[in-house]
């Protein structure tokens, strides 16, 4: 049963449905069955007024849980090791958040003026994530999330409210979900859990991917339709959280679930297959990259290499001025790939791409200035990245692609900038790779038709999918209520693909794509016939992906591509 279909009401909460399906967004791409639990039995903060007695009590009692707090975060972050280096720094953000004077000092106040400890928590708090939120700084969004997940852990001390039991296997479901209560679920063995609130990229989902957490997020109407107890199942690849399932899906499930595993360890074994159709064409089958935690997943070292690093998600505002810092990171991470090649993108900051820290807020973050445009505006930052890249580049395997291209004249500042960064640097006699590829990203309707001519300043061209998508059907990918218009499906969007491809072709340039469409295997054969050379994906989904195309035919792969997009007219 879709609930879409019915109005929410008493009768239809408190009766007893069987597949009761609620629609979300899945940030892990696995599956989970187990019975719902709660991870707090909350008590409701009220308007209490206190005695004057009772004032430094209650002073005394929100120090001591804010410190009890503190000490909590101050562990997580110590028992994370190397690996989680990116994940203790949400942490680290937490405890800044939590001793913020301003915000102290208004608790103090509040207090003092006669009001309960939880009352001013709630109150205060309050009244800052209501600035946030009204703002259009898409980080400043993500921190008024942030500063709510501070305010709801504090009242949970403050008010005493009993933390539930989790279970191993047990599938949590909450109004939104802290990154301390995720440990707690990773240490709980908890098998996944659903969020009514919360985006896909917030801390607390960047921490549920990086510990392998199953999870689906923004479902609505989620805590009104569920009972502690009952069995359910979270299919984060469909994006559905199934209620009360009958006998014969938990069958269908388990099956899954099964030739999912089963499925993966046969799929491992391609990995080292060469990516050819059956017909000999070559498709290199890439991994994304968006942290130094992935370097160690066996489907990520096993693929063709990196297709694309995500530096402004690598990097927090700090290291982004930092050439030493980066240096660092880029050759760990070249050097870990090698001889393989690795593309490592510029900072796409803007949008929804802000590094952890990075304030800057537009009226129109989508159609604002991001990517290059940013970087352009920003040329220090920008020449400091180039700059440390080059330095990187001693071992050859290392390409630089530039976003968010939409006129020639942006190109040549760029490859001019670049240019100028690398004459200082065989001025000042520092080797670097001299015959570093630099590509493009081509992901708006501008730069889609003047791919011919991008093209011929670039050493390959890679197709952004996403943003392209957005672009294409005027849909923002950051807006819930826009997603039913962006239309993965759709031949127009197949047509732009396959034509900016042949544009680049004719100029005998390599071409990837990049995006959600490139590791939805509906859509595998369809790419393979653009005559695209790389697919970037996520490292879980390459063996899928992989195997897909080495039993493929490219020829059958032009024609089905050619009916698809003949479809539309």
């Amino acid at each position: 049963m879709d609930l879409a279909n019915y109005n929410l009401n008493e009768k239809l909460i408190n009766d007893s449905f069987v597949n009761l399906e609620l629609k979300g967004n899945g940030s892990s791409g696995t599956i989970a069955m187990g019975y719902i639990n709660f991870l707090f039995e909350t008590k409701k903060v009220n308007k209490r007024r206190i005695s004057q007695e009772k004032v430094d009590e209650e002073i005394i009692k929100f120090n001591d849980v804010k410190i009890q707090l503190e000490d909590e975060f101050q562990q997580i972050s110590k028992t994370l090791n190397y690996d989680y280096d990116k994940i203790a720094e949400i942490y680290q953000v937490n405890l800044m958040l939590l001793n913020d004077p301003v915000i102290i000092d208004e608790i103090t106040e509040k207090i003092k003026s006669l009001y309960s400890s939880d009352y001013s928590v709630e109150f205060v708090f309050n009244k800052f994530i209501k600035q946030l939120k009204s703002s259009n700084d898409l980080l400043l969004k993500e921190r008024a999330e942030s500063i709510d997940e501070i305010k709801n852990l504090l009242i949970n001390k403050l008010t005493e409210s009993k933390k539930v039991d989790i279970k191993e296997n047990d599938l949590v479901v909450t109004k939104n979900i802290d990154t301390r209560s995720i440990y707690y679920l990773k240490e709980s063995k908890a098998a996944g859990f659903v969020c009514e609130d919360g985006g896909l990229t917030s801390h607390a989902a960047i921490v549920a991917r990086a510990f392998n957490i199953t999870s689906i997020i923004n479902v609505k109407n989620l805590i009104r339709c569920c009972k502690k107890g009952e069995f359910a199942i979270i299919d984060s690849i469909d994006n559905k959280f199934i209620i009360n399932p009958s006998n014969d899906l938990i069958n269908f499930y388990e099956v899954k679930i099964e030739e999912i595993e089963k499925n993966n360890i046969k799929l491992s074994k391609i990995l080292g297959n060469e990516s050819k159709t059956i017909d000999n064409k070559s498709v290199k089958i890439k991994s994304n990259l968006d942290n130094l935690i992935e370097l160690n997943e066996y489907n990520l070292i096993n693929s063709d290499g990196i297709g694309l690093v995500r530096t402004e998600i690598l990097l927090n505002t700090k290291e982004i001025f930092s050439e030493k810092i980066q240096i660092e990171k880029y050759l760990e991470i070249a050097k870990k790939v090698y001889p393989k090649e690795i593309t490592f993108r510029i900072f796409d900051i803007g949008s929804d791409k802000y590094p952890d820290g990075f304030s800057f807020k537009e009226e129109n973050p989508a159609l604002g200035v991001r990517g290059i445009r940013f970087l352009l505006k920003n040329i220090t930052i920008f020449k400091t990245q180039i700059s440390a890249l080059l330095k990187s580049s001693e071992l050859k395997n290392i390409k630089i692609l530039i976003p968010m291209i939409t006129n020639i004249n942006d190109v040549l500042l760029t490859l001019q900038a670049i240019e100028e960064v690398k004459y200082n640097l065989i001025e000042n006699k520092i080797s670097f790779d001299k015959d570093i590829k630099i590509g493009f990203m081509i992901e708006t309707l501008s730069a889609a038709f003047l791919a011919s001519k991008i093209s011929k300043y670039a050493d390959f061209i890679s197709i952004g999918t996403n943003d392209l998508s957005q672009y294409l059907f005027a849909a923002d990918r950051t807006n819930n209520d826009c997603i039913e218009y962006l239309d993965n499906n759709s031949p127009i969007l197949f047509g732009v693909i396959n034509d900016i491809v042949s544009k680049c072709k004719m100029n005998n340039k390599e071409v990837s794509i990049c995006g959600e469409i490139a590791y939805d295997l509906k859509y595998t054969q369809l790419l393979i016939g653009t005559g695209v050379d790389e697919l970037s994906l996520s490292y879980s989904n390459i063996p899928l992906i992989k195997n897909e195309l080495i039993n493929s035919n490219y020829e059958d792969c032009r024609l089905k591509l050619k009916e698809f997009i003949e479809k539309e007219n």
